[in-house]
Order: C-alpha cells, then structure tokens, then sequence
C-alpha cells in the first residue's frame, strides 16, 4: 500500500525545517543534528508499533538517528548528531567493515530494512536495544561517500522503499550542509581527540561499567553540593576521557533543581566549538556571566532561547600543560545572577575534588 497524502505533507515541511533551522548553526554537527531530529520524526509509519508483531513483550516503540562519518583514515566510523543513543555512545566508533553502516559507506549503496529479524547482516549497534527496522542512506559529496544517514524504529515494518528515498533526500541536505560548515574540520578534530583507532578496539582499556557508575554517581554529588552552595539552577561535569567513553558534548555527570530539565540527551549545541569553550582554552580560569544578554563571549544560542539559561559559570579542568580536559558549569535558569567571590570559591573546591575523584587534570593551587 502506497504512502498517504499527509506523509508526504510532514515530509516535505520537515525537509524545510530541517533546512531552515540547520542554516542558523554555525557549527556542523549541531547544525546536521537538526536534519537528522527533523528525519526521525516524520519518516516511516507512526503508527507501526500499534500493528500485530511490530514489538516483542518488553519492547517499546521508539526511535534512534544520528550519521555514521567515515574517519580521515576510512577505518572506522564515528557517529554524529545522534539522537536518543545512550550517552555514553556518544561519538561511537565502529569499523568500517562493521555490518549495514560500513556496508553503505563502502559502496554507497542505500539499504532499507523493513524487519530486520529477516536481515542476517544486521547487527545491534545500539547498546540500550535492538531495532526492528532501519534506513541506511550513504551521505555522498562530489562522488565520495562521506558517511551514512541511520533512522532506525525499534517497531518492525516501521520504515519501507518510500521512506529510503525520503532518507536520501534527508542525506543529500546533510552532506551540503556537512560541508558547507566545516564538517570535515571537525571531524579531524573530533578523530585526533578519540586517538588512534586500533588502540581504542584494544580489549581492557575502558574501565567496568559498574565502576563508571560508581564514579558519576559521587561526581553527580560534587555537582549536587556546587549547587546547594550557589544556589544554581543546574550543574554539570564536561570531561574528555576516552578510556571511561566521556565526551564534553554530553555531561558524565549533572545535578539538577526541582523541574529544570536535563541536559544528557541534549544534541543540539557542540560544547566544545562553542566560543565560550574556546574562551576558557584561550584564559585557563573561570568564566563568570552574570547576565547572558548580549555576553562576550557569546553562550551557545540553545541553551538561552532552548533552556532559558541567563547567567553561567564554567570552570575549566585542567591539565598541567594547560589543556582544558573540561569544565564544570552552573546554569542560573529564567534571570540574571550577582556571581561573586563566594561562587568562585565553591567552584574552585568543585573542580579539586573532581580532579582528586577522576585522576584527571590538576586542582588550582592554594
């Protein structure tokens, strides 16, 4: 049975959304996350998870996005501008040889699978579940295959031929869009920061999942007593470590007030290109913003007009030779905040105690 009128209608004001809000971004993948969010959303049957079969006892209907770039080297991939995989998949890697998203970047060639339990090549990538059907779409500029374009449904018979030809058109404005913002640059930069690729495949370099828990859980607690000492809305902990598989573009750890949301599953903002990030590698100390309004250095735009945060305090991790590993932040939600020499002492006693848990950078001197 052929598609209905109104998906066709959600298709075509979805691909202008998508192309509307992703020209607003400076910075590549928050501006391709956009298309991929936008994709998710109205590609394939909405209502497929309500059909006999779509899901097995225990599962749920939900969806994943995100694209899978090929590393300068082509030896493995790197996902970006992911939506709804666990935070500590953030900026995956997998071979390039790795089932359905190294089959599509290898020969450009768009897949769809309906159920994938009739798929023998697939494999679950996912680390939270396994999906029922899934768009494979190569993200192609000038006739080189640059990455692949993933939606994928956790309900059987979610997607189907017409939704694979909605993803390449969703691919092809990711790939103009990719390059049109320095994608390319930030995928090296990206690549250099993870390390080589054999060393991160080695057995034994990422510490039990259970202790990491353990750690974030008492990081969270550090953040939770900045909180009760500045009288912040949210706070949290950015840190780049890739033997624990942390990221500063999504927190390791948060401490949040009564009805402020979380910023784990944010996808929006790249942390680390964004100019207040590159104020505190450029000052290696605290940045203090009493009033987001027009501040220099700017906030990230998303998180003033998307999480109505107006006044911040970032305090960088440092290592000894100066490189900012990551920042802890506080966030004043709804108006602007006197910050003193009270918030710069509790964020100094912060950011010792997280050096002192994490064995990462040095505590400021005495």
């Amino acid at each position: 049975m052929g598609k209905e009128p109104a998906y066709f209608e959600r298709l075509i004001t979805g691909l202008q959304q998508a192309a509307e809000l992703s020209r607003e971004e400076a910075d590549p993948e928050a501006a391709v996350a956009h298309i991929t969010r936008i994709a998710r959303a109205v590609m394939g049957d909405l209502d497929a998870g309500k059909k006999p079969g779509a899901l097995k006892p225990g599962e749920r209907d939900f969806r994943v996005a995100g694209i899978f770039f090929a590393a300068p080297k082509r030896d493995h991939l790197i996902l970006f501008a992911d939506h709804d995989f666990p935070a500590e998949q953030r900026h995956l890697r997998i071979s390039i040889y790795d089932s359905r998203p190294g089959h599509t970047v290898r020969t450009g060639q768009p897949v769809i699978i309906p159920n994938t339990d009739h798929d023998t090549t697939f494999r679950q990538i996912l680390k939270s579940a396994r999906m029922g059907s899934a768009v494979y779409a190569p993200v192609v500029w000038e006739g080189q295959v640059l990455g692949m374009f993933n939606i994928a449904a956790q309900a059987r018979n979610t997607f189907d031929r017409t939704d694979l030809q909605a993803g390449m058109l969703f691919a092809n404005l990711a790939a103009a869009t990719w390059v049109a913002k320095g994608g390319p640059a930030h995928l090296a930069e990206v690549a250099a920061r993870l390390g080589p690729w054999d060393e991160a495949r080695r057995e034994g370099t990422v510490p039990p999942a259970e202790d990491r828990t353990a750690l974030e859980a008492e990081l969270s607690g550090v953040l939770a007593d900045l909180l009760k000492e500045t009288g912040g809305s949210r706070s949290t902990l950015r840190l780049d470590d890739a033997m624990r598989r942390w990221s500063v573009e999504t927190p390791c750890a948060e401490a949040l007030t009564e009805g402020i949301p979380s910023l784990k599953s944010d996808r929006i903002i790249h942390h680390r290109s964004a100019a207040t990030a590159r104020w505190l590698e450029r000052n290696k100390r605290t940045l203090v913003q009493p009033d987001l309004t027009n501040a220099d250095p700017p906030a990230p735009h998303a998180l003033v007009n998307v999480f109505n945060v107006r006044a911040q305090m970032l305090g960088p991790v440092l290592r000894d030779d100066g490189h900012v590993l990551g920042w802890l932040s506080i966030h004043y939600v709804g108006a602007p905040r006197d910050l003193g020499a009270k918030e710069l002492a509790a964020m100094d006693r912060a950011i010792a105690r997280v050096v002192k848990l994490t064995g990462l950078g040095v505590a400021k001197p005495d």
